[in-house]
């Protein structure tokens, strides 16, 4: 009988959480279509463990910076009136935003995956514009007149989100998440309205206003992150 001696390896198991700090890029303007350009960068840094906690829980600082925008899209229209005839031959809409937000997360570590949950406190600044150039025939004078009308509205927004997100890792240096919220806003809503005919009349302003508004609203796609640690 000859003795026998077996020895089995054990797999060295991956430790997909051990980074503490993480920048990501956000995706989600630019595939949510509609001629939007730009996206969201954040860093998270995770806090400092004290005391008993869980292995698998951890808390971490969180700063976002949000810098997007629209190419102006241009659309065509046709309509007519009692008396005379009115076209809008072309009509563009334009934005630009940027902002800042920081917050507090709270993450559940599960191998390869995670999930959070966490307070974004937030502010926006929007710029948007819509500018139309009106032609109107008169049937009975038989003259013609183009308009060239511009709305713009500056708005200041400061917001506090909720969140909960998901994540999962394809290296302990790389991850993939998603993130959802729900916003809680206050809109202070500059706006202003011009027209000029054209082609060389003084610009008039027709109209300004100031506004404010309160809202919320359930993002449920408020971040695609493609996200490194180090």
């Amino acid at each position: 009988m000859m003795p026998c001696i077996s020895v089995f390896g054990q797999d060295e198991e991956i430790n997909y959480h051990k980074y503490k700090k993480e920048i990501g890029i956000d995706f989600q303007s630019i595939l949510s279509g509609g001629g939007s350009l730009g996206t969201a960068l954040i860093l998270k840094i995770r806090k400092p463990d004290k005391g008993l906690i869980s292995v698998n829980e951890k808390t971490a600082y969180r700063f976002r910076l949000i810098l997007n925008g629209d190419i102006p899209i241009e659309q065509v229209y046709y309509d007519t009136y009692p008396g005379s005839q009115f076209f809008i031959i072309n009509n563009e809409y334009n934005a630009f935003n940027a902002g800042f937000s920081v917050g507090l997360e709270r993450q559940i570590n599960r191998k390869r995956l995670q999930y959070s949950y966490g307070l974004d406190l937030g502010y926006l600044y929007s710029d948007r514009q819509y500018v139309n150039y009106r032609r109107i025939s008169s049937i009975q004078s038989g003259k013609t007149e183009d308009i060239r009308n511009v709305e713009t509205y500056k708005i200041h927004t400061p917001s506090l989100t909720p969140f909960f997100g998901f994540k999962y890792f394809i290296l302990p240096e790389i991850s993939v998440s998603v993130e959802s919220g729900l916003s809680f806003y206050y809109n202070l809503i500059n706006s202003q309205e011009t027209e000029q005919i054209l082609p060389d009349q003084e610009v008039e302003t027709i109209l300004i206003s100031k506004g404010n508004e309160v809202g919320f609203d359930f993002d449920y796609l408020r971040a695609l992150n493609l996200s490194y640690y180090f």
